[in-house]
């Protein structure tokens, strides 16, 4: 065991400058992950600028991440952002990160420790006074800390807890919503049947429970037009870029190191500009969809339709049942073999 202190030096070696801006800006951007000079309205004026102007940017000669606004002239570093933001002085700015982040930096801590993680809570449920409320006119969304149990499941498809964090995906207790006739009615999850909140858009959110077999996905809030998840992970420009089933497949080929979109389902229809602009990025744009009749037959629709590049799996006639990206890790098929299979689909002509 080793005591670790509390100061800036130390705060950097167990999360970075770019993860603390990230994590305290994602209220003002509502995205995954911002980009170098990727401008959100600037976070300390009470209105919104009408030519958003803030940005982060990686400083050559330091290494660190910071912040600047070329409107306002404010800059500074992640914990003058947290200053800032909170109102409070820096040995405070440096408590709220340790807290933020779970470093628990000032007490004692294990020795190789993993850096950072979502908050896990292993012993259950945590209080009321401990969740996060989302609220809106059309529901009320509460969000709680992850279950052991949950974390498990997410890993077992190679999703970490840094991949939920990236894509903006919580563990939720409870929501509230309203029927067709106006009645309210409320979803709790339980061990069993866990609900997930995927961020679609401010207020907006997808709910997904992978256990139920009447509501596995319902949509609180307004859902964009058109939702394209995994849009804002994407780099810049690349080789190439899947277009699959679902937020879990994005994810896992996330894990596997290839770039990849979803649509709210197979059957949507993809935007053409949403097309034209994956086409300027990217060399190859790939379709991957789950590997049933519904899954082929919409893959190759879509590939047809915007001269695209289909692709489909090995077989695993041994999995009856299980058909996408994320059965096959999960079953732990081999990835090597996946791999090579995206690496011939992305040369075909």
């Amino acid at each position: 065991m080793e005591a670790f202190s509390m100061n800036r030096q130390t705060i950097l070696q167990h999360v970075s400058s770019y993860e603390i801006l990230n994590h305290f800006l994602r209220p003002y951007h509502r995205k995954g992950y911002l980009r170098q000079g990727q401008h959100i309205s600037n976070p300390f004026l009470k209105r919104q600028q009408e030519t958003p102007s803030f940005n982060i940017y990686l400083h050559k000669s330091s290494g660190e991440w910071r912040f600047k606004d070329f409107s306002t002239a404010d800059e500074g570093s992640a914990f003058d952002l947290v200053m800032t933001l909170m109102g409070c002085s820096f040995p405070t700015a440096l408590s709220i990160i340790n807290r933020e982040f779970q470093l628990n930096l000032g007490r004692r801590m294990e020795e190789g420790a993993p850096k950072y993680q979502l908050p896990i809570n292993p012993e259950g449920p945590l209080p009321d006074s401990a969740l996060t409320c989302i609220r809106d006119r059309t529901f009320e969304l509460s969000i709680k800390s992850w279950e052991l149990s949950e974390a498990a499941w997410w890993l077992g498809y190679g999703i970490t807890p840094e991949i939920l964090n990236t894509f903006g995906v919580h563990s939720a207790m409870s929501y509230t919503a309203f029927d067709k006739q106006g009645k309210a009615y409320t979803i709790t999850g339980k061990k069993r049947d866990p609900i997930f909140a995927i961020e679609a858009g401010p207020f907006a959110y997808k709910l997904y429970r992978p256990n139920s077999k009447r509501f596995k996905y319902t949509w609180v809030g307004s859902k964009p037009d058109p939702y394209v998840f995994g849009w804002d992970q994407l780099p810049d420009d690349g080789q190439a870029v899947v277009l699959t089933g679902g937020e879990k497949d994005v994810m896992t080929l996330y894990a596997l190191g290839i770039p990849a979109i979803s649509l709210n389902s197979e059957t949507a229809h993809i935007p053409t500009d949403t097309i034209r602009e994956l086409k300027k990025r990217f060399e190859h744009i790939a379709v991957l969809y789950d590997q049933d009749e519904v899954g082929i037959r919409s893959g190759k629709q879509l590939a047809k339709l915007h001269d695209l590049r289909w692709v489909s799996l090995p077989p695993m006639d041994h999995l009856q049942g299980h058909t996408d990206i994320s059965d096959y890790v999960r079953h732990r098929y081999d990835r090597q073999l996946l791999r090579t299979s995206w690496e011939h689909a992305r040369i075909m002509a």
